[in-house]
């Protein structure tokens, strides 16, 4: 029997330490290693999306085997939200988190290719290695104006030198599909054709226009403090979503939720942190507003979802369908 003298066990040790310092040199190399479209994703996509999402197809508008296609997006707008993958459809519905799960037939994507997707989108949704990262299109949410769930401490919103001049005009006026009052001021929302119309109930003249050309609305509500007017709506067929505008600027404050068919209702929590969305897909969503994260899914209704409203303290939900 032979014993390894001192200096072989040490040579042993270090080539064991050696190897040991590799692998961990290999997979911090890998972790570091950049995501690409071209090298990660379209493979990764081919097996899976290709026979629905091709040139010739298109299935939803969307065509993913280019980087160009995905990127544009579908017929329901954008499916992916650089460094955001929670606000990314094609993540979503991949992860099954969202409706219409992806793919529709057979085996769904790996944890392992999920987890690569996800990495790919919050690391800037790469093309090539050469490529720089590209920032998120969500508009960053400031959350330090919400307010309680009673009247304002400072001044009332209202409008201030927004637009006045109506986005279009026509010979002849349309179904009011949804109004909402504010708890605080004299200021009625109406929704218009591809707006939605402000008016000052004392003198009943226009106090402004908020701009909506994706489509019309189906709901307007103001939030508790009256800071803020959150719009349910869309395109039928199309796109879904909801729209917060800050009431004294005109601005857009967020975009909610991206669904193939409009929304039905949408309402804002009195903390202003919270959107839920009823949805004819017979769905209620709720989405954290500064992430844009899908919080929690209602699916007991067996009908149109019409009608989505938070208590006044924020604490309960109310939702109604066509069924009554």
């Amino acid at each position: 029997m032979s014993v390894a003298s001192p200096s072989h066990r040490w040579l042993s040790r270090r080539c064991l330490i050696l190897a040991a310092g590799l692998v961990a040199t290999s997979a911090m190399a890998q972790d570091n290693e950049k995501l690409t479209y071209d090298d990660h994703i379209r493979p990764l996509l081919e097996n899976k999306c290709f026979s629905c999402h091709n040139p010739d197809k298109k299935k939803g508008g969307l065509e993913l085997t280019s980087y160009s296609g995905l990127m544009n997006g579908g017929s329901g707008g954008a499916v992916v939200d650089a460094g955001n993958p929670q606000a990314s459809r094609l993540w979503t519905c991949s992860a099954k988190k969202e409706e219409p799960y992806m793919p529709p037939e057979g085996a769904p994507l790996e944890a392992k290719d999920l987890a690569l997707l996800s990495k790919w989108i919050a690391g800037g949704v790469l093309q090539a290695k050469g490529s720089l990262a590209k920032k998120s299109n969500r508009p960053k949410v400031d959350l330090t104006f919400a307010g309680g769930s009673g009247k304002p401490t400072g001044p009332v919103a209202r409008p201030e030198n927004i637009l006045l001049e109506p986005v279009i005009v026509t010979p002849r006026t349309s179904a009011v599909t949804a109004m909402a009052a504010s708890p605080w001021t004299s200021l009625l929302a109406v929704a218009g054709q591809k707006q939605i119309l402000l008016y000052d109930t004392d003198s009943r003249e226009l106090a402004g226009i908020l701009p909506y050309p994706e489509g019309y609305a189906r709901s307007l509500k103001f939030s508790a403090n009256g800071s803020l007017l959150v719009m349910g709506g869309g395109r039928g067929g199309k796109i879904g979503h909801a729209i917060v505008w800050d009431v004294k600027t005109g601005k857009r404050v967020t975009e909610i939720g991206k669904e193939f068919d409009q929304v039905m209702s949408a309402d804002i929590s009195p903390d202003h942190r919270k959107v839920v969305l009823a949805t004819n897909a017979k769905k209620v969503k709720c989405f954290d507003v500064a992430t844009g994260e899908q919080l929690y899914l209602i699916s007991k209704h067996t009908e149109w979802v019409t009608g989505a409203q938070f208590s006044p303290d924020g604490i309960l939900l109310a939702t109604s369908d066509r069924n009554g």
